[in-house]
């Protein structure tokens, strides 16, 4: 049966309408995700973010992304001081402050600053990665002790020759972890799950699009903030991790000080930060890190007690990530509470033949 012209022409309109009436949502899209990367852009101070899917390298990352590189000191350190290394995720690399109000570099500043001048100063090395947990920490270690011969394995642990680790020995590790182990491994682990589901169609627009990613991670993270059982693979995971990380660094004889990270258990605002949930979930990590350090000899500090329900968002900027304030009082007590790091300056007072200086 032939068709008219004028169905014809109906069809050719409607063709039309459809196509106009796309356009302000296509518009709109684009908009939203060019919004999105001006605001990882000037969150994460790294202008790749606004080639979200053409850029392979990242300077910063948020939690959910892994990190391609990172600023690790600060300042360039003096040929004689000696590295302290701060292991941990993004609350240790600082991905909302600038460099200098980050805890590693407040608290290397403050060891120095009771040091007399005739005394050989710490620098910081800040190993913090944005999303890394602890089954990654390890490796972390062995590219920073031996990054020529990262692939040389011992049972599970990594050899170095003594030359190679003398030549790098830090005076300290401190561990500040347990946040992305529970929270982030859980979401990641969702995320997987709906992969699995809705096959690659998912993964490849969020490979191009970080409107769509973050989407996602948001609607994950309201999913996982709705439940608060606690999750004993995660946790089998986390104790067994670092007891490979305090195991290498008792072998390599250094001195290791693990501390949980403060999680803020507390509605801060809208469907996606509300963390109420979240103390049920980590009410056994602080305890399962301090089991972990009193069997392979390490020092344990826990700072959750000096950090108030009622003054938290002084110090927080959501259940784990620091203002400046709060990398400034998490630095303090440290300095307080940690023996290791006490010793730091009576063992630097005794190398150079000087007494410890007064606090």
């Amino acid at each position: 049966m032939l068709r008219s012209p004028r169905s014809g022409s109906e069809l050719r309109i409607r063709i039309k309408l459809v196509a106009f009436s796309l356009i302000p949502l296509l518009v709109l899209l684009i908009t939203l995700e060019s919004v999105q990367r001006v605001r990882y852009a000037y969150r994460y101070n790294d202008n790749a973010w606004l080639f979200y899917g053409l850029a392979t390298q990242l300077n910063t990352a948020p939690p959910e992304i892994p990190l391609l590189g990172a600023s690790r000191t600060y300042q360039q350190p003096e040929a004689s001081s000696q590295p302290i290394l701060y292991l941990g995720g993004s609350s240790t690399y600082g991905v909302y402050n600038d460099r200098q109000h980050t805890y590693p570099y407040i608290l290397t500043s403050l060891i120095n600053s009771d040091l007399s001048a005739s005394q050989s100063s710490y620098h910081e090395d800040n190993l913090g990665i944005p999303g890394m947990s602890s089954n990654d920490y390890l490796t972390t270690l062995v590219q920073e002790f031996d990054r020529d011969n990262a692939r040389t394995v011992i049972g599970r642990h990594y050899a170095l020759t003594l030359e190679e680790f003398e030549s790098r020995k830090p005076a300290l590790v401190i561990i500040y972890a347990g946040y992305n182990d529970i929270f982030i491994q859980g979401v990641n682990r969702e995320y997987e799950a709906v992969l699995a589901r809705l096959g690659s169609i998912l993964r490849t627009v969020n490979k191009f699009s970080l409107l769509t990613l973050t989407v996602t991670e948001k609607i994950l993270i309201i999913r996982s903030n709705r439940r608060g059982a606690r999750s004993p693979s995660l946790e089998k995971e986390l104790r067994e991790n670092m007891a490979g990380v305090l195991t290498f660094l008792a072998k390599q004889d250094v001195p290791a000080l693990v501390v949980p990270e403060v999680v803020v258990a507390q509605d801060f605002g809208g469907p996606t930060r509300n963390y109420t949930s979240y103390a049920s979930r980590y009410s056994q990590i602080p305890e399962l890190l301090a089991d972990v350090a009193r069997v392979h000899g390490a020092e344990y500090v826990r700072l959750d007690d000096a950090f108030s329900a009622a003054d938290y968002q002084q110090f927080f900027l959501d259940p784990v990530h620091l203002t400046d304030q709060g990398n400034g009082k998490l630095s303090r007590l440290l300095l307080e509470r940690s023996e290791l790091i006490q010793g730091l300056l009576g063992s630097q007072a005794e190398r150079n033949g000087s007494p410890k200086p007064p606090r």
